[in-house]
Parts: structure tokens; C-alpha cells; sequence
């Protein structure tokens, strides 16, 4: 598309109405912008963006040439908003003019935090900004405020500037900072020094990190200090702290051990020695705690050491006594990724299932699963039947990740089992697997005695949606197990069941507590619009739950009453029910859309324009922008910014 040769001629009105607020001209307005040579029309055109649309206005300050985005950002950021929603705009604008704003909304608000989301962008064109050498200036001053949480944050911000001009400085000035009588300064340095291993120069530090590291003293930062030790293995000097980091291994602090255990894995690929592998190995066999060998086992597969390691504890299966096979047999199962071929120690994993120690088939079964379990078909049957417990649940497991036909009949007689976690995990196999030939065993052991192994039966007839199960079901929800109830109501709404209608708004209106919101989600689920009158009055309920549900449910039955069930989710506190409403109505958006109720998509823009102005969202509860997005969202579906034009 292109711009009329009289464009800049137009009145303001005319350029906001035909032009700026369609989002079919942005990208060529922002192309415009780019060549534009006029700095007071640059400036217009940013102006007239941001009284159609916030995102649009910082699009266009972005775009205008770079001598002119002083201005522009300053027109972007003149207005009284909340920090984060500056914060949120200039990463729109991608302009390193907004670097200082960066920097005071971090000391103003957050000023033990790092920036949060940043854009890459913003950085690199601040490094060649003008101001630049302000940033940097205003930071190294306050390394020396006397709040610590303002020099931990200068710390924190100097960390993300390695781009800048002045190098040198900002790596004297953190290397000065791991003197700060303030702990938190100092790991704060230390991480900032760790992220600019690429930078001549910050190998000087690595002495006094290696110091700190092996300093009781500083136990609480050291996790920090080893990660910054792990990104500067590529530097000059580092292989004079490898025993520091090696006998970190063996510190008290798990968090030590596994961050120690990680740079070591950085320090063996720019190394080859040998003896840090050596130690790591060591740690998979003897290692108590279930968390470390699991991060080893990522440290050598990070480091090119899995099919080394994988090796030698295959070696060490033959020769180890009982108390140590079984942690060999338990890191051969964390080094094992599904990603590679390991089906060429598939026969050893065999042998390994005949040991005596339950533990070690346990694991090798598990191995199994994770290499090639459509091989081993016949095995994975077989331990079924082994004596313990956890060994037939992990067959199970393994078993759900079979691709080819399995004998079902074998599988249906792991319900007979006497253990019930066993019997639980068959009846998530038949689930997974769709076994439709397990449905009446499920209806049998609706009557069982174990409570938990009815709800998930219930469950599981609901996902396989199996209609003959409809009776039984409707008769549980009679039951004095409140859990059943509710397992069982969620099963007749996923199988839409009309005829659970009666009873689920008969619980509904006589307020039975145990589950009102799993009778909603079930009564929404069923789609039925009759039930409407219900889903409103939910939208009253002191639980939010059942608020919740029951705006979903008006969503789900698409009717336009979801709007304002929604709206309210839009305003808690809780990040992750901002993001489900956003994307509710963004789904009904394009629902309604494609339907062609466009009149009901065009009525969103408002709630959502007014929701970041909104008083209350200065808090920082709201600093999570989940409107914006979804404004942008429902926009873009429109085609156009605003209905004020």
C-alpha cells in the first residue's frame, strides 16, 4: 500500500480517521516514518498515533529517524502513567532513548530486581545513544548510595550494558563492588560479571570470585558466584579455580553443589580435564539426595559427557554391591533422552532386569520406556507380574509410551491388582491409551471400596466418553462422597450429557457445596444455552470459582453475556487469571468473528482500552500488561484501533 503524495497535507482528522487507526496502513505509516526527513510532521504523525492508541503511538516513536527519537520518545512518555506501562511502551519503541526511564523506574520501584523483558534491541541502540555515557554515569554513582538495594540494583542493571562503549569502566566498577560490605551487592556483581564473559578484560576477576566461592562466609551468594564462574570458563585463569569448584561439589548446600556441578560442566567443554569428569561420575554413583545426579547428569550432557558417562555406569552395573547399583541404575536413568539413539544398550538393560535388587529393574524399566518401548513390548508385560509394587507402576508408565498394539487383556488384569496406586495407574493407561474394552471394569469399580480409585474411574468413563456409563454416573451423584460427585459431574459435562441437566441444576439451586463450581464447568461444558439463567447467577457467587466457571461456561455457549463475567477476571491480582480471561475473549473475538457478529468483537474495544487506566493498575499486582496484548489481539480481528474515530 502506499501513502498518498499529499499525506502530510491532510487535516489531523482525516489522517487519524482513514489512515492511522486502520492497522492496514501501520506498516506503511512506520516505513514512512523511517525516510521522513521533516522533524516537526515526524513528531505530528507520533502525536496523533498516540491519542488513537498507546501501542500505536510507541510503534511510531520508534520508527521516526534516530535523530529525532529523543523527542519522540519524550512526547511517548510525557503523559502521568504507572512505571510498568512506560516500561511496556518503550519496549514497543525499541528506542535506546528510553534507557535512562529503564534505569529510574528500576530505582524508583523494583531496586533490588533486574530488568525485567527487556528487548535486546533496547540495549544495542543505547550502547550508541547519546545517552549512553548519562546511563552509565548515573549508575556508577550509584554503586556508592548508601541504600545497599540501590548499589545491588546498579550491580544487577551494569550486568546488562556490556554492550556499552565503556567497558572498561563498568568492569572496574563490579569488580570494586565484590567488596561491598553488602552481600547482596556482591553476588549481584558477581552474576553481572559472569554475563560478559565475551568481554576483554573480565577474566581479572576471576581470582577474587574463586576467593569468594571457597569463603564460608559468603554461603548465601555462592550459588551465584559458581554460575559466574560456569559462564567465564571460555576466560584466562579459570582453570585455577577448577578445585575450588570441585570441592564445592562437596559442600553442605544443595543448591552449591548442583551450581558448582554446572559450571564444571562449562569448565570440562573449554578444558578437557579430565578430572573434572572424573568427579562428576563420581557424584552420579555415591550421591544420596535424588536432585543432584539429575543436574549432573544435565552438566555432562551439556558438557558432550552422556555417552562417556552412560559407559562407564553400564561397567559399573556389573562390579558395584547393591548399595551403590542402584544409584548407578538411577543416573543411567536421568542421562537417557529420548531425543537420541540408546537402543544399543537396550540387551544390557535386559540383564539388568533380572537383578535381585527391586530399585535397580525399577530404573531399568524406566530406561526402557524412555529409549524404545515398542521393543520391548513383551518385557514390560512380563514385570506386570514382577513382586513389587513401584516395579509394575513403572512398567505401566512405560507401557503408556507404546506406539504399537499391546495384549489389553494383560493390561485389564492389573485392575485385580491388590495394590491401589497400581490399579490407579492401569486406569490412567486405559485412559491414555483410549482401551475402550476397559469400560466395564471402570463401572465396577465405581462400587469399589477405595474412594480414589472411583473418581478416577468416573474420570476416566467422562474422557472416553462412554455413553453407557451415563446411568451409573447420574446414580453417583447421589453418593455421600463428595469427591465422586464432583468427578462424576465433570464426566457427564465432557461427555455433553443432556440428561445430567436435571441433576446438575438441581445441585446448583439446592447450593450444595462440595463442587458448585465443578457442577457449573459440567453444566457449561454441555453447551446448553437454557442453562443460561444458571451461569449468570454464578457470576454472583462469593467463590470465584464458581465466578470463574461460570464466565466460562457464557463463553463457551458463546453468548454475549461472557463479556462481563470475564471483564472482572481481568482485574484480580493473580497473573495467571488475567491470561485465561485475555484469552477467553480473545476467543470469542475470533469466534464471533467468523460467525459474523462482528458487532460483538467491536464491543470488547472499549473494556479493554479502559482497563490499564484504570486507578488501581499502578499497583504491582498489575504490572503484567495481559489487557494490552489482548486489545492488540482483538485489533488486529477489527482491523481498526479505536471506535472513538
Amino acid at each position: 500500500m502506499v501513502l498518498p503524495c499529499n499525506f502530510l497535507e491532510l487535516s489531523d482528522r482525516i489522517i487519524k480517521s482513514d489512515y492511522l487507526n486502520y492497522l492496514k496502513w501501520t506498516e506503511t505509516i512506520i516505513e514512512f516514518l523511517t525516510t521522513l526527513e521533516n522533524e516537526q510532521q515526524a513528531l505530528r504523525i507520533v502525536s496523533l498515533g498516540l491519542e488513537i492508541d498507546l501501542q500505536l503511538g510507541a510503534k511510531l516513536a520508534g520508527a521516526v529517524k534516530l535523530e529525532f527519537q529523543e523527542k519522540a520518545i519524550a512526547i511517548l512518555l510525557e503523559d502521568e502513567r504507572p512505571d510498568w506501562l512506560d516500561m511496556y511502551l518503550i519496549r514497543i519503541a525499541k528506542s535506546g532513548e528510553g534507557i535512562t526511564r529503564f534505569i529510574e523506574i528500576i530505582f524508583d520501584n523494583h531496586p533490588s530486581h533486574f530488568i525485567s523483558d527487556r528487548p535486546e534491541e533496547i540495549l544495542e541502540k543505547s550502547a550508541n545513544s547519546q545517552k549512553a555515557d548519562l546511563a552509565l554515569s548515573n549508575l556508577s554513582d550509584a554503586l556508592r548510595n548508601s541504600d545497599w538495594q540501590i548499589r545491588a540494583a546498579a550491580a544487577n542493571t551494569l550486568g546488562e550494558l556490556y554492550l556499552f562503549k565503556d567497558i572498561e569502566r563498568i568492569i572496574a566498577d563490579l569488580i570494586n563492588a565484590l567488596e561491598d560490605p553488602e552481600q547482596f551487592v556482591r553476588f549481584a556483581a558477581a552474576r553481572s560479571l559472569g554475563k560478559m564473559a565475551k568481554v576483554q578484560g573480565v577474566q581479572k576477576a576471576i581470582p577474587k570470585l574463586g576467593q569468594m566461592l571457597k569463603d564460608e562466609k559468603h554461603f548465601l551468594g555462592r550459588c551465584d558466584i559458581a554460575e559466574a564462574l560456569g559462564e567465564l570458563s571460555t576466560c584466562e585463569g579459570i582453570e585455577d579455580v577448577t578445585p575450588i569448584l570441585i570441592d564445592s561439589l562437596n559442600k553442605e548446600d544443595l543448591n552449591v553443589r548442583q551450581s558448582a556441578a554446572l559450571a564444571l560442566g562449562q569448565l570440562y567443554v573449554a578444558t578437557r580435564n579430565e578430572t573434572i569428569f572424573e568427579n562428576l561420575n563420581r557424584i552420579l554413583i555415591t550421591e544420596e539426595d535424588f536432585s543432584l545426579p539429575s543436574t549432573v547428569s544435565v552438566a555432562l550432557e551439556q558438557a558432550g559427557l552422556r555417552h562417556k558417562a552412560i559407559s562407564n555406569l553400564l561397567n559399573s552395573l556389573q562390579s558395584l554391591n547393591s548399595n551403590f547399583k542402584w544409584k548407578a541404575a538411577r543416573a543411567l536413568d536421568r542421562l537417557i533422552d529420548g531425543d537420541e539413539d540408546f537402543t544399543y544398550i537396550i540387551p544390557n538393560l535386559l540383564e539388568v532386569l533380572k537383578d535381585v535388587d527391586s530399585n535397580v529393574r525399577m530404573y531399568a524399566i524406566s530406561i526402557l520406556g524412555n529409549i524404545s518401548p515398542d521393543d520391548v513390548i513383551t518385557e514390560l508385560l512380563l514385570a506386570l507380574e514382577d513382586q513389587e509394587p513401584l516395579v509394575r507402576r513403572y512398567a505401566i508408565s512405560a507401557l503408556k509410551k507404546v506406539k504399537s498394539e499391546i495384549d489389553i487383556s494383560l493390561v485389564l488384569q492389573g485392575l485385580e491388582d491388590n495394590d491401589v496406586d497400581v490399579k490407579r495407574s492401569i486406569i490412567e493407561l486405559i485412559c491414555e491409551k483410549n482401551i475402550i474394552a476397559g469400560i466395564p471394569k471402570l463401572l465396577e469399580i465405581l462400587e469399589d471400596d477405595a474412594s480414589e480409585l472411583r473418581e478416577d474411574a468416573a474420570m476416566t468413563l467422562g474422557k472416553l466418553n462412554a455413553e453407557v456409563a451415563i446411568p451409573a454416573l447420574l446414580r453417583t451423584l447421589e453418593s455421600d462422597d463428595s469427591f465422586l460427585r464432583r468427578e462424576s459431574a465433570s464426566a457427564l459435562g465432557i461427555m455433553g450429557s443432556k440428561s445430567a441437566i436435571p441433576n446438575l441444576r438441581r445441585d446448583f439451586e439446592n447450593e450444595i457445596s462440595y463442587g458448585l463450581a465443578k457442577v457449573v464447568e459440567a453444566l457449561g461444558n454441555i453447551r446448553d444455552v437454557d442453562n443460561k439463567d444458571i451461569f449468570i447467577q454464578g457470576l454472583e457467587s462469593e467463590d470465584k470459582r464458581v465466578r470463574q466457571y461460570s464466565a466460562k461456561a457464557l463463553a463457551k455457549c458463546y453468548l454475549p453475556e461472557a463479556i462481563n463475567g470475564l471483564v472482572e477476571f481481568l482485574e484480580v491480582s493473580e497473573d495467571f487469571i488475567r491470561e485465561w480471561a485475555a484469552e477467553t475473549m480473545c476467543g470469542l473475538a475470533d469466534f464471533w468473528a467468523s460467525d459474523g457478529r462482528m458487532d460483538l468483537v467491536v464491543s470488547m474495544l472499549p473494556i479493554f482500552s479502559r482497563l490499564p487506566m484504570l486507578a488501581d493498575w499502578d499497583t504491582p499486582a498489575f504490572e503484567n500488561p495481559e489487557a494490552f496484548e489482548a486489545l492488540a489481539k482483538i485489533q488486529k480481528i477489527c482491523g481498526f484501533y479505536s471506535l472513538d474515530l
